[in-house]
């Protein structure tokens, strides 16, 4: 680990579940590698978001994104303890996964103009999702009717237009105003390889906010959630054939 990581590296804190998936993907905490205890243990200080110091629980998993020399990379870890070391806050970690490369391609962004349709999953949505997952309903007339209203909510979808994308995410203007957390799902359709792909995607809302030049329209950050590792190639591939094609177009 330390032939990878160097004291002052900096890292990206996201809170993770027992089974290590993202609990809130719009909550990126920025902090800084601060020490190696052993080969399993290292010290960060306490993450900041939006200017205030985020207090890690010990006992609670999080997944740690390291900025080193060698590129960008991940593992899972569990927080120890915290302790002061003079006017810092510092936590104590226990890496749980071994350290992961991330490709930076998946990061990069195209500036693009995309029609996309979008609907935003409702907490109605989830319970009777979650409701039919968990066998909570018993009785074949609930069943009908929660498939019903899942099939009603399910099938009203909106139009936007996405404006940049990546490998992780995307930037979509819309006349529907957005919050911050909320869950939507997107279908986005494109050609790469002379293949026409379709795509169901779910995401989170990182951002929402009027568009200053058009105030009937919003714009709305998002980051993917739901999408498979053979998805997620096909839209890198998608967003670097285009970006190749504009480079070939621009030096003619």
């Amino acid at each position: 680990m330390q032939n990878i990581l160097n004291i002052g590296d900096k890292v990206d804190v996201v809170r993770i579940d027992i089974n290590g998936k993202v609990l809130h993907p719009d909550k990126v905490y920025a902090s800084q590698l601060m020490d190696f205890i052993d080969d399993k243990t290292i010290c960060i200080i306490m993450p900041l978001y939006a200017g205030n110091t985020i207090m890690l629980n010990p006992g609670e998993k999080y997944k740690l994104t390291f900025y080193t020399s060698k590129g960008l990379f991940q593992c899972n870890c569990v927080m120890l303890s915290p302790y002061r070391e003079d006017s810092a806050i510092i936590a104590a970690l226990k890496i749980l996964t071994s350290l992961e490369r991330i490709q930076r391609r998946q990061y990069y962004r195209l500036e693009c103009v995309l029609d996309i349709e979008y609907r935003q999953v409702t907490q109605l949505e989830m319970e009777i999702i979650d409701a039919l997952a968990r066998e909570k309903l018993v009785n074949d007339g609930d069943k009908a009717e929660a498939q019903r209203v899942l099939s009603q909510l399910s099938n009203t979808w909106l139009n936007a237009s996405i404006t940049d994308l990546s490998g992780c995410g995307a930037r979509f203007n819309s006349y529907e105003p957005l919050n911050p957390g909320d869950k939507v799902k997107i279908k986005l359709n494109f050609v790469t390889g002379g293949e026409l792909k379709k795509l169901l995607l779910g995401a989170n809302v990182i951002a929402s906010e009027k568009l200053l030049n058009h105030t009937e329209k919003y714009e709305h950050r998002v980051a993917f959630t739901d999408i498979g590792k053979a998805d997620r190639e096909d839209l890198i591939k998608f967003v670097f054939e285009q970006e190749r094609k504009r480079r070939k177009n621009q030096s003619i």
